[in-house]
């Protein structure tokens, strides 16, 4: 197995996993060994942790706790697996941590731009209501606080996550953290961030921290994250019901159209349907009358693959901050897309949306990530071999909701 690819190992460990088997040590150890390069770590986190989370199941999100306490402890000196996994377990719980008047609460991004708008913003609006006097802190990176820094109620906490990079930096992030953080008289209110490995390494005494598993909430039910925050928050912080919301701020003008797009995947080619896919939805939404707008994304591949939409059917595209193409969407009439952040934004802000949910691994995930809000939503489970007629679909439900209400 010496010359076993880290991607075969993560694959050997998820099939155990998934079987309900004892994973292997030795195979563990073998993987890890390869986490010091780009491909290892890949491999471990979207070939291995990320599918475990992705199933929203309790038996895997066990195996995730086992895994990466071990893996955590054979990276960062002095740190023992079972201490990480009992305090993890005591954690797990949800409870209310001894609060009594902190002056400031430390709520800790999702690190991706859509579960902060399900269930980051949840988080903060219902620690200003809690802790009305204390100085309330978004703890990410500021291309995330954007969407939330038109609410003079939160203040940001800069806390930098490489989700391409190695295993020790990623760790690394999260030890920096609770150096970073002014825990004296301090809460940390966590949502199963990135910044802690989903609450394995915590910063803080537990006296000062509550932790949202999400993976394991709701059991084997069908509410949605965005559902499940608000509920967990009411129960632990005592307080009304809260719904997922954005306040983008953007520096510069926006040019306004019909319908929004974002063809967008969060870094996860299996949400994408194909080229032919997106050209047929643009060409047929023009062909409705309707002016038409793509995000090109964060990255040069997917700018490049919005060039070539647009080269065909004559968009217009938007090149940017997501905070700015959020703002875009707020004065839309219809939002298109797939299962990534913009059917959050559009979902909070109260823009109809249609998506076209591919990519996902079971029935769970698909119901977990529904996106929540006040506007008409029509989202399309893709069933594999099912894309033939899809654009059609996706036209016809952007069709209903664009046409003029009576």
């Amino acid at each position: 197995m010496a010359n076993t690819s880290p991607e075969q190992l993560a694959r050997q460990l998820l099939d155990q996993c998934l079987a309900g088997e004892r994973w292997s040590h030795f195979t563990l150890d073998l993987l890890l060994d390869q986490c010091d390069s780009e491909p290892g770590s890949r491999a471990l986190f979207q070939g291995l942790v990320e599918p475990l989370g992705d199933r929203f199941d309790l038996v895997l999100a066990d195996y995730y706790a086992d895994i990466f306490s071990y893996a955590i402890a054979r990276t960062l000196p002095g740190v023992k697996a079972h201490q990480l996994r009992a305090r993890y377990n005591r954690m797990r719980t949800g409870s209310l941590f001894e609060t009594g008047n902190p002056k400031r609460v430390y709520v800790l991004s999702r690190v991706t731009l859509g579960a902060d708008i399900a269930i980051t913003s949840q988080c903060l609006t219902a620690a200003a209501e809690r802790f009305p006097d204390a100085a309330i802190y978004f703890v990410g990176s500021p291309r995330n606080f954007e969407l939330f820094a038109g609410d003079s109620r939160f203040a940001l906490h800069q806390a930098a996550y490489q989700r391409s990079g190695l295993l020790a930096d990623r760790l690394a992030a999260g030890k920096a953290l609770e150096q970073s953080l002014h825990l004296e008289e301090a809460i940390v209110i966590d949502p199963d961030s990135r910044l802690t490995q989903l609450g394995l390494l915590p910063p803080g005494d537990e006296r000062q921290y509550t932790f949202f598993e999400s993976r394991t909430a709701g059991g084997s039910g069908t509410a949605s994250l965005s559902q499940l925050t608000a509920d967990w928050l009411k129960r632990t912080l005592h307080i009304s019901r809260t719904s997922p919301w954005t306040n983008p701020v953007c520096p510069i003008s926006v040019p306004a159209a019909d319908v929004t797009i974002s063809f967008g995947t969060g870094e996860n080619p299996a949400k994408r349907i194909g080229e032919r896919f997106e050209i047929e939805v643009v060409q047929g939404l023009i062909e409705m009358g309707a002016s038409v707008l793509i995000d090109e994304g964060g990255s040069a591949a997917e700018s490049a693959q919005v060039q070539s939409i647009a080269a065909a059917t004559g968009a217009a595209t938007f090149k940017g901050s997501f905070a700015c193409f959020a703002k875009a969407i707020q004065t839309s009439k219809l939002f298109v897309g797939y299962d990534s952040v913009g059917q959050h934004a559009a979902g909070a802000l109260g823009i109809p949306l249609v998506v076209a949910f591919n990519g996902w691994v079971n029935q769970r995930m698909f119901e977990r990530w529904q996106p929540a809000g006040s506007g008409q939503r029509k989202v399309l489970q893709v069933q594999q071999g099912g894309e033939l007629n899809l654009a059609s679909e996706v036209l016809a439900a952007a069709k209903d909701f664009l046409r003029p209400k009576k």
